[in-house]
């Protein structure tokens, strides 16, 4: 509620962190606790606190789709140095979760992002706006001792569309019927679970300040990937044989691309699209 911002004295997500734990310490309420720690890092702008930076850029492994070069991998080597930074701080919150009574025996913890970064791959460097694998494939983890055993591992394509109706069926609150994105809980309690076969990916509102920001709309199943520039260009690709993406198919395996532009436009329709399916029939 301040209207006021202030300047953090310390590295962001040590700062960040330092509150919620604070936050967590001092709270005294019998009501349930909805609480959200977004930071920044690992993103651009590329800085990590010192004592991070121990990576050797010459050392790192690259996927075969990294453009090797020396200011690549510095860059790289801080971006790591941001991944771990973050992982330490997420532990300490984890343990003031298990130090305070009020929440360390039914507390529901969730980490996600929402989106990744290329990092070198595909010769582009602190971006995110495609659809490919580094920017799209993110993290999904829930921790919720007694209700979610550990190391359960869900092969279902999971969205960021999910989550909410997700946590509300963790927490066994009925869905709004206007919600889109399906309930994963009964895959988190290991009940039978069908996810779905297709996730609509998407870049609406790209910022225009470079000439290839551009907005697409996207589809990803367990095997394939396809996309659709506002353009007209196109992308596809076989994640089984091709995981890098190196290889666009949309130019030579019209049966593929136009099944997959099918799904694309019977996804736009459910979620109301306003205008991209146009833009492709």
């Amino acid at each position: 509620d301040e209207s006021d911002p202030r300047r953090m004295d310390g590295y962001q997500t040590d700062v960040l962190t330092d509150l919620a734990i604070e936050y967590l310490n001092a709270y005294a309420s019998d009501r349930p606790l909805y609480l959200v720690l977004s930071v920044e890092p690992p993103h651009f702008p590329l800085i990590a606190p010192e004592e991070y930076e121990r990576f050797d850029p010459n050392e790192l492994q690259v996927r075969e789709n990294f453009e090797d070069t020396p200011e690549m991998r510095k860059e790289l080597a801080t971006y790591y140095a941001m991944v771990e930074n973050l992982d330490w701080n997420i532990g300490r919150l984890m343990d003031a979760l298990a130090s305070v009574d009020t929440f360390k025996d039914d507390t529901l913890t969730v980490y996600v992002s929402d989106h990744g970064d290329f990092m070198g791959s595909h010769g582009l460097i602190k971006r995110k706006e495609h659809p490919q694998e580094e920017s799209i494939r993110i993290p999904a983890l829930f921790h919720w001792p007694d209700q979610i055993q550990p190391g359960t591992e869900i092969d279902q394509l999971f969205g960021l569309v999910d989550l909410l109706p997700t946590l509300l069926g963790l927490a066994s609150v009925d869905v709004p019927t206007h919600i889109q994105g399906q309930d994963f809980s009964p895959a988190l309690r290991n009940e039978s679970f069908e996810g779905p076969e297709a996730q609509l990916i998407e870049m609406s509102g790209n910022p225009r300040w470079n000439l290839d920001f551009l907005d697409w709309r996207g589809v990803v199943t367990r095997e394939w990937k396809y996309a659709f520039y506002e353009t007209g260009h196109e992308l596809l690709y076989n994640l089984v044989d091709d995981p890098c993406e190196l290889d666009n198919l949309a130019d030579s395996d019209d049966e593929n691309r136009l099944r997959l532009q099918n799904i694309l436009l019977n996804l736009l329709e459910k979620t109301r699209e306003p205008y991209f399916d146009v833009l492709i029939q």
